[in-house]
């Protein structure tokens, strides 16, 4: 592979990440503008039309810009680049007022491209100057493609000057500081400029007039300044010793230029290291994401205080009455289970509909519904009786608001400790947006409706009902058989009508035995249906309350979850963006 084509592919691959880095920046900009803070906004998009303009000029052009503070001599630097005087040295306040280019290009059409460079960066003055050809070095020329800008005195006493120097360096592809050895530790020039510029990779500092300085002295001065680039985070600067009257230092700066201009990476370093710094600073702005796991059991505490706060308790303790009413109903001592029929149900004053059970045909359990007035609450529903394949219970609109003031308190404390758990880490006005938000959803109407409807629960009749009303029937039909033929024989005897001797078995009258079996049996029978109406009860209260919270939990994730998720995944998303343009 030729030397060139390396250069090409080197040059493609860093424009290629430069672009790459302003489309996520560009991301995390538009993701995140609501909460990010108004300086980071401007200054991102200050940086991202910079990169943009920069990549649709030239990339064959490195431009190179000379700063300092007045007196430092980048005047005199250029000139000496140049071979020639293009710019007038002084020691004057301001030296430099208007931005000065030398470009060495003789090509046209490269002189062209270098000259709508130069008019994106603003600057006026510009001199075309020869390339130096390989092998054949002569005072004032340098490779192709090659522009030296000396910029306006960043300390200048007129603060257009000022302005004008900041524009033309956030611009730069290569960036030479220049000083000396009186300004070398001057705190504007480390806190203001130097430390602002640490990302880039591609950074001189000259230490000009080294002609006033002996060797101790020289050597002295450019470790205190390499000293004092570590300490404001500068990494990876070469310093630079060089006077302009000796001519000291010159041909390694040259030297160094030429290979910012072989490379053509300047301009990409410059660009990445800027993007770097916007997209970190992005990426501080949006805090550390909550964990999963703690939104995770937030959540689960969230619809947990919205079922309490719905009433859901409440009506899957009804459910379980209700359905241990109607076991006892379907399975208890028919002598006395008809009391429980005189017992409301309590679903009904959460306005659910009710059922009334009746068995037809031979173990197909079937029902016909029937309604209480007004036990629909607003359903609607006429009270024409209508057969169905199994038992229901439909839950209309409930009667049941959400009144109670603690379970209201304890659903708004819920929702407030799962947006804190949500947006733990966040920026803080991107917390206070998710909060404003959720700040006027209120829940009432929907956790009641939630409730109302809730999928039907089925109060099946089991198998087993069948089972024990049949023997029911017939251990009530052997004890009145029993009591009947008893009561006969009570009454021959009082009458002293001769009767037959009753028939024994084991000694005992079968008439007593039968009455005293059909009471006992039945009664025992009943007691253990007891247990298992209980067990009955039990899961049909657990199939109500699951069925319920599933509700509540959609409704706890489409107005609570769901906008809250909304919000993290945009600021996981800026997160992203903003690590790829960092990274």
């Amino acid at each position: 592979m030729s030397v060139r084509t390396y250069e090409n592919r080197e040059t493609k691959r860093r424009n290629a990440d430069v672009k790459m880095r302003v489309e996520a920046l560009h991301e995390a900009l538009d993701t995140g503008r609501n909460w990010l803070r108004t300086e980071t906004v401007t200054r991102c998009e200050k940086q991202l039309a910079i990169a943009r303009g920069r990549l649709r000029q030239s990339l064959d052009h490195t431009v190179i810009v000379l700063a300092g503070s007045t007196g430092a001599g980048k005047t005199s630097i250029i000139n000496a680049l140049a071979g020639q005087e293009l710019g007038l040295a002084s020691p004057k306040r301001p030296t430099t007022s208007q931005a000065l280019a030398a470009v060495w290009d003789s090509s046209e059409e490269g002189r062209v491209q270098a000259g709508q460079l130069l008019d994106w960066l603003g600057v006026g003055q510009r001199h075309y100057l020869a390339q130096n050809v390989p092998g054949k070095r002569r005072k004032g020329q340098l490779r192709a493609g090659l522009i030296v800008v000396d910029l306006p005195d960043f300390d200048s006493v007129v603060a257009e000057h000022r302005v004008r120097a900041d524009h033309l360096t956030q611009r730069a592809d290569l960036i030479v500081w220049v000083t000396d050895p009186q300004k070398y530790a001057d705190a504007i020039f480390h806190q203001e400029y130097l430390t602002r510029f640490r990302e880039h990779s591609d950074m001189l500092v000259v230490l000009n007039q080294a002609d006033r300085l002996d060797a101790q002295a020289k050597n002295q001065c450019l470790a205190d300044i390499k000293r004092l680039l570590a300490k404001d985070g500068v990494m990876g600067a070469t310093v630079l010793a060089l006077s302009t009257k000796t001519g000291e230092g010159i041909s390694e700066l040259q030297a160094l230029l030429e290979i910012a201009a072989t490379r053509r990476a300047a301009q990409a370093n410059s660009l990445i290291a800027e993007l770097r710094a916007c997209g970190q600073v992005i990426a501080d702005e949006c805090g550390h994401m909550a964990t999963q796991e703690n939104t995770e059991i937030s959540q689960a505490h969230l619809v947990d205080s919205l079922a309490d706060a719905a009433g859901v308790p409440e009506i899957a303790d009804a459910a379980y009455q209700s359905a241990l009413r109607r076991s006892h109903i379907a399975t208890g001592w028919p002598l006395t289970a008809w009391i429980a029929r005189l017992r409301r149900d309590p679903l009904r004053r959460f306005g659910v509909a009710g059922r009334i059970w009746r068995a037809v045909g031979s173990g197909n359990a079937r029902l016909t519904e029937s309604h209480a007035a007004g036990s629909l609450g607003t359903t609607g529903h006429s009270s024409a009786p209508r057969e169905m394949g199994e038992s229901e219970l439909r839950v209309a609109r409930t009667s049941r608001v959400v009144t109670d003031p603690a379970l209201s308190a304890g659903a708004s404390l819920a929702v407030r400790e799962y947006v804190e758990a949500a947006t733990s880490g966040g920026p803080q006005d991107w917390v206070l947006g998710v909060k404003q938000r959720l700040a006027d959803v209120d829940l009432s109407d929907a956790l009641d409706a939630a409730v109302a409807h809730a999928p039907s629960v089925a109060f099946t009749r089991p198998a087993w009902w069948t089972i024990v009303t049949w023997l029911h029937r017939l251990l009530l039909l052997v004890f009145v058989a029993g009591a009947a033929w008893l009561t006969f024989l009570a009454i021959a005897a009082y009458l002293r009508i001769e009767v037959p001797n009753e028939p024994q078995w084991m000694g005992f009258p079968i008439p007593t035995l039968m009455t005293f079996a059909g009471l006992l049996l039945g009664v025992l029978l009943g007691l253990v249906c007891r247990l298992f109406s209980v067990l009955y009860a039990r899961k049909t209260a657990r199939r109500v309350r699951d069925g319920l919270i599933e509700e509540i939990d959609s409704v706890a994730r489409s107005h609570i979850v769901k906008p809250v998720k909304h919000e993290r995944d945009l600021r996981e998303a800026c997160v992203l963006a903003a690590l790829v343009a960092s990274r």
